[in-house]
C-alpha cells in the first residue's frame, strides 16, 4: 500500500518520526531493521555488523546480542561481544527479533522504507 513507504533520510537530512536502521550488506543490497537491541534496547547505530557462511548478522555494542539482518533473528552472542560490566547484567534478558522492514533504493539513491514491518505484512496477506 502506497501510504505505508516513507523516505528515509539523506545524509544531512533529518525527518520526524520513527527511526530506521538502513545498512549496506556486503552484497550491495539494503537491510532494514529497528533501531534498538532485541534485547537491551540499547541503539545499534555503532553495532558491529559480520559475515558469516553468506548470512549477516549486527552485534550490540552494549550486551553483545547478535542478529541477522535480513529476518531479525536472534543469533547466538558471540564470545566476549559487548561491554564487560553492562554486557554480564544484560546478557540475562530474553532476547526478541528485531523488526525487518521492506525497503527500496532509487537510482538517484534515495531510499523508501514501508514501515509496516515485514512479519506483520505476511500476517495480513493471510488474513
Amino acid at each position: 500500500h502506497p501510504s505505508h513507504w516513507s523516505i528515509c533520510a539523506q545524509v544531512g537530512r533529518t525527518i520526524q518520526g520513527k527511526p530506521y536502521l538502513v545498512r549496506r550488506l556486503s552484497n550491495g543490497a539494503l537491510a532494514t531493521t529497528s533501531t534498538e537491541c532485541g534485547r537491551c534496547e540499547y541503539p545499534l547505530l555503532q553495532a558491529e555488523q559480520k559475515t558469516f557462511e553468506d548470512s549477516e548478522f549486527i552485534c550490540c555494542d552494549m550486551c553483545g546480542a547478535t542478529f541477522d539482518v535480513e529476518d531479525g533473528a536472534p543469533q547466538p552472542s558471540a564470545e566476549g561481544a559487548g561491554k564487560p560490566l553492562f554486557g554480564a547484567l544484560l546478557k540475562a534478558k530474553p532476547q526478541k527479533s528485531l523488526l525487518v522492514f521492506e525497503n527500496r533504493e532509487l537510482k538517484d539513491g534515495s531510499v523508501y522504507v514501508n514501515i509496516t514491518p515485514k512479519s506483520k505484512q505476511l500476517f495480513e496477506d493471510e488474513e
